[in-house]
Protein backbone atom coordinates (compact mmCIF):
# COMPACT_ATOMS: atom_id res chain seq x y z
CA UNK A 1 0.00 0.00 0.00
CA UNK A 2 3.26 2.55 0.99
CA UNK A 3 4.38 1.55 -2.83
CA UNK A 4 1.06 2.76 -4.10
CA UNK A 5 1.03 5.54 -2.65
CA UNK A 6 4.38 6.16 -3.79
CA UNK A 7 3.64 5.79 -7.29
CA UNK A 8 0.88 7.95 -7.01
CA UNK A 9 2.23 10.66 -5.10
CA UNK A 10 5.39 10.82 -7.78
CA UNK A 11 4.19 11.57 -10.69
CA UNK A 12 1.31 13.91 -8.92
CA UNK A 13 3.51 16.34 -7.72
CA UNK A 14 5.48 16.37 -11.38
CA UNK A 15 2.35 17.03 -13.03
CA UNK A 16 1.15 19.87 -10.93
CA UNK A 17 4.37 21.41 -11.26
CA UNK A 18 4.11 21.23 -14.79
CA UNK A 19 0.38 22.78 -14.74
CA UNK A 20 1.19 25.52 -12.64
CA UNK A 21 4.33 26.32 -14.94
CA UNK A 22 2.08 26.50 -18.33
CA UNK A 23 -0.96 28.24 -16.78
CA UNK A 24 -3.37 29.03 -13.94
CA UNK A 25 -4.32 26.63 -11.83
CA UNK A 26 -6.74 25.91 -9.19
CA UNK A 27 -5.97 23.24 -6.60
CA UNK A 28 -9.36 20.91 -5.77
CA UNK A 29 -8.71 17.53 -4.22
CA UNK A 30 -9.99 13.80 -5.16
CA UNK A 31 -10.13 11.63 -2.33
CA UNK A 32 -8.93 8.05 -3.03
CA UNK A 33 -9.51 5.41 -0.40
CA UNK A 34 -8.42 1.62 -0.51
CA UNK A 35 -10.37 -1.34 -0.27
CA UNK A 36 -9.52 -3.09 2.57
CA UNK A 37 -7.72 -0.20 5.74
CA UNK A 38 -10.35 2.68 4.24
CA UNK A 39 -6.74 4.79 3.96
CA UNK A 40 -7.74 7.46 2.22
CA UNK A 41 -5.27 10.02 0.23
CA UNK A 42 -6.23 13.62 -1.79
CA UNK A 43 -4.82 13.53 -5.40
CA UNK A 44 -4.51 16.81 -6.39
CA UNK A 45 -6.44 17.57 -9.95
CA UNK A 46 -6.36 20.64 -12.15
CA UNK A 47 -8.72 22.91 -13.39
CA UNK A 48 -7.59 25.52 -15.70
CA UNK A 49 -9.53 29.13 -15.93
CA UNK A 50 -10.89 29.52 -18.90
CA UNK A 51 -9.47 32.54 -21.08
CA UNK A 52 -11.64 35.63 -21.14
CA UNK A 53 -12.68 36.30 -24.91
CA UNK A 54 -14.00 39.64 -25.62
CA UNK A 55 -17.07 40.08 -27.88
CA UNK A 56 -16.67 42.92 -30.07
CA UNK A 57 -20.67 42.04 -31.62
CA UNK A 58 -23.37 44.25 -32.46
CA UNK A 59 -24.65 44.00 -28.74
CA UNK A 60 -21.55 46.64 -27.49
CA UNK A 61 -22.44 48.80 -29.94
CA UNK A 62 -25.37 51.35 -28.96
CA UNK A 63 -25.56 52.60 -32.65
CA UNK A 64 -25.94 49.00 -34.01
CA UNK A 65 -27.60 47.27 -31.03
CA UNK A 66 -31.10 47.68 -33.40
CA UNK A 67 -29.36 45.22 -35.71
CA UNK A 68 -28.26 42.76 -32.60
CA UNK A 69 -31.35 40.33 -32.35
CA UNK A 70 -34.46 40.58 -35.45
CA UNK A 71 -37.75 41.96 -33.95
CA UNK A 72 -41.17 40.18 -35.27
CA UNK A 73 -43.59 42.23 -36.74
CA UNK A 74 -41.33 44.95 -37.37
CA UNK A 75 -43.46 48.46 -38.21
CA UNK A 76 -41.69 50.36 -41.27
CA UNK A 77 -39.12 53.13 -39.69
CA UNK A 78 -37.97 56.65 -41.24
CA UNK A 79 -34.70 56.27 -42.00
CA UNK A 80 -32.35 59.42 -42.75
CA UNK A 81 -29.43 59.70 -44.75
CA UNK A 82 -26.48 62.49 -45.33
CA UNK A 83 -24.24 61.99 -48.60
CA UNK A 84 -21.24 63.42 -47.64
CA UNK A 85 -19.51 65.57 -51.06
CA UNK A 86 -15.55 65.16 -50.23
CA UNK A 87 -13.39 68.25 -51.29
CA UNK A 88 -9.80 68.23 -52.00
CA UNK A 89 -9.31 69.52 -48.03
CA UNK A 90 -12.62 69.14 -46.52
CA UNK A 91 -15.64 67.34 -46.72
CA UNK A 92 -19.10 69.20 -45.67
CA UNK A 93 -22.32 66.83 -45.07
CA UNK A 94 -25.48 67.58 -47.08
CA UNK A 95 -28.23 66.06 -46.79
CA UNK A 96 -30.02 64.03 -49.39
CA UNK A 97 -33.28 66.17 -50.11
CA UNK A 98 -30.30 69.44 -51.37
CA UNK A 99 -30.91 71.73 -48.52
CA UNK A 100 -28.56 73.60 -46.51
CA UNK A 101 -28.35 74.89 -43.25
CA UNK A 102 -27.81 78.54 -42.93
CA UNK A 103 -25.80 79.89 -40.18
CA UNK A 104 -24.74 83.02 -40.76
CA UNK A 105 -26.14 85.90 -42.97
CA UNK A 106 -23.24 85.76 -44.86
CA UNK A 107 -24.40 82.35 -46.89
CA UNK A 108 -27.59 83.85 -47.63
CA UNK A 109 -27.73 83.76 -51.80
CA UNK A 110 -27.81 87.70 -52.63
CA UNK A 111 -30.95 88.49 -55.48
CA UNK A 112 -28.99 90.07 -58.17
CA UNK A 113 -32.01 92.49 -60.18
CA UNK A 114 -31.76 93.84 -63.62
CA UNK A 115 -33.45 97.06 -64.96
CA UNK A 116 -33.19 98.66 -68.61
CA UNK A 117 -34.45 102.01 -70.09
CA UNK A 118 -35.70 100.27 -72.81
CA UNK A 119 -38.86 100.30 -73.34
CA UNK A 120 -40.59 97.93 -76.25
CA UNK A 121 -43.79 99.11 -77.39
CA UNK A 122 -46.18 96.31 -78.81
CA UNK A 123 -46.44 95.03 -81.95
CA UNK A 124 -50.29 95.26 -82.90
CA UNK A 125 -51.75 93.65 -85.87
CA UNK A 126 -54.75 94.56 -88.25
CA UNK A 127 -57.06 96.94 -88.00
CA UNK A 128 -56.77 98.71 -84.89
CA UNK A 129 -60.00 100.97 -82.65
CA UNK A 130 -59.36 104.61 -82.96
CA UNK A 131 -60.86 107.63 -80.89
CA UNK A 132 -64.54 109.01 -82.21
CA UNK A 133 -64.41 112.19 -84.23
CA UNK A 134 -64.18 114.89 -81.89
CA UNK A 135 -63.79 118.75 -81.93
CA UNK A 136 -60.64 120.26 -80.83
CA UNK A 137 -60.38 124.26 -79.69
CA UNK A 138 -57.14 126.45 -80.22
CA UNK A 139 -57.01 128.84 -77.07
CA UNK A 140 -53.45 129.26 -77.44
CA UNK A 141 -51.50 131.85 -79.85
CA UNK A 142 -47.73 130.05 -79.72
CA UNK A 143 -46.66 127.85 -81.92
CA UNK A 144 -46.33 124.50 -79.71
CA UNK A 145 -47.43 122.91 -76.97
CA UNK A 146 -50.99 122.39 -75.35
CA UNK A 147 -54.18 123.88 -77.06
CA UNK A 148 -52.29 125.31 -79.74
CA UNK A 149 -53.37 124.98 -83.53
CA UNK A 150 -50.02 122.65 -84.08
CA UNK A 151 -51.16 119.99 -81.01
CA UNK A 152 -54.60 119.59 -82.94
CA UNK A 153 -53.28 119.15 -86.15
CA UNK A 154 -50.89 116.50 -84.84
CA UNK A 155 -53.88 114.71 -83.01
CA UNK A 156 -56.02 114.69 -85.62
CA UNK A 157 -58.44 111.63 -87.01
CA UNK A 158 -61.05 111.71 -89.71
CA UNK A 159 -64.04 113.89 -88.91
CA UNK A 160 -62.50 116.42 -86.47
CA UNK A 161 -63.20 119.36 -86.27
CA UNK A 162 -60.63 122.35 -84.92
CA UNK A 163 -62.32 125.72 -83.94
CA UNK A 164 -60.45 128.68 -82.32
CA UNK A 165 -62.00 130.25 -79.52
CA UNK A 166 -63.44 133.61 -80.09
CA UNK A 167 -61.79 135.17 -76.58
CA UNK A 168 -58.74 134.32 -77.41
CA UNK A 169 -58.78 135.04 -81.42
CA UNK A 170 -61.60 138.24 -81.41
CA UNK A 171 -63.21 138.53 -84.93
CA UNK A 172 -63.11 141.99 -84.86
CA UNK A 173 -59.38 142.23 -83.61
CA UNK A 174 -57.42 139.19 -85.19
CA UNK A 175 -54.57 137.42 -83.55
CA UNK A 176 -51.60 136.23 -85.40
CA UNK A 177 -49.87 132.59 -84.54
CA UNK A 178 -46.59 132.85 -85.78
CA UNK A 179 -44.71 129.40 -87.42
CA UNK A 180 -41.09 128.75 -86.82
CA UNK A 181 -41.62 125.65 -88.53
CA UNK A 182 -44.15 123.67 -90.91
CA UNK A 183 -47.47 122.60 -89.66
CA UNK A 184 -48.03 118.74 -89.76
CA UNK A 185 -49.22 117.56 -92.82
CA UNK A 186 -53.17 116.51 -92.77
CA UNK A 187 -53.59 112.68 -93.41
CA UNK A 188 -57.53 112.68 -92.21
CA UNK A 189 -60.09 112.24 -94.17
CA UNK A 190 -62.84 115.10 -93.52
CA UNK A 191 -60.36 117.20 -91.39
CA UNK A 192 -62.15 120.62 -91.20
CA UNK A 193 -60.23 123.61 -89.60
CA UNK A 194 -62.69 126.61 -89.06
CA UNK A 195 -61.88 130.00 -88.34
CA UNK A 196 -65.36 131.80 -89.66
CA UNK A 197 -66.19 132.46 -86.42
CA UNK A 198 -62.56 133.60 -84.81
CA UNK A 199 -59.75 136.06 -86.38
CA UNK A 200 -57.22 134.68 -87.44
CA UNK A 201 -53.83 134.84 -89.05
CA UNK A 202 -51.23 132.29 -90.13
CA UNK A 203 -47.51 133.94 -90.39
CA UNK A 204 -45.07 132.02 -92.19
CA UNK A 205 -42.41 134.65 -92.86
CA UNK A 206 -40.13 132.85 -90.95
CA UNK A 207 -39.92 129.60 -92.87
CA UNK A 208 -37.21 129.08 -95.88
CA UNK A 209 -39.81 126.38 -97.21
CA UNK A 210 -43.13 124.94 -97.18
CA UNK A 211 -46.91 126.12 -97.04
CA UNK A 212 -49.71 127.10 -95.02
CA UNK A 213 -51.67 123.56 -95.23
CA UNK A 214 -50.27 120.58 -96.84
CA UNK A 215 -53.18 117.58 -97.74
CA UNK A 216 -51.98 114.19 -98.87
CA UNK A 217 -53.92 111.29 -99.70
CA UNK A 218 -57.35 112.66 -97.91
CA UNK A 219 -60.58 113.50 -98.74
CA UNK A 220 -63.09 115.90 -97.90
CA UNK A 221 -60.62 117.99 -96.00
CA UNK A 222 -61.48 121.57 -95.19
CA UNK A 223 -59.99 124.98 -94.85
CA UNK A 224 -61.74 128.05 -93.98
CA UNK A 225 -61.91 131.79 -91.67
CA UNK A 226 -57.86 131.80 -91.82
CA UNK A 227 -56.05 134.55 -93.11
CA UNK A 228 -52.51 133.18 -94.66
CA UNK A 229 -49.69 135.07 -95.03
CA UNK A 230 -46.12 134.87 -96.06
CA UNK A 231 -45.61 131.74 -97.07
CA UNK A 232 -42.22 130.39 -99.28
CA UNK A 233 -45.13 128.14 -100.92
CA UNK A 234 -48.43 128.04 -101.55
CA UNK A 235 -50.75 128.51 -98.87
Amino acid sequence: MKRLFRLLIGPGIILILLIMLIGQVNMQGILLSSGEDRSQMLVPVMQVRKSQVEDHSFKDNPQLNTLAEPIPNLEPVELSARLVVSHSMESEPIPLHITKRIETVAQIPSIVESHSNLRIPPQLSGDQPTRLAAECIVISTNDSGAGTLRQCMENAVAGDIITFDPTDFPPTNPVTITLSSGLPTIYADNLTVDASNAGVILDGRELSSGRGFAVWGADGVKIQGLQILHFPGFG
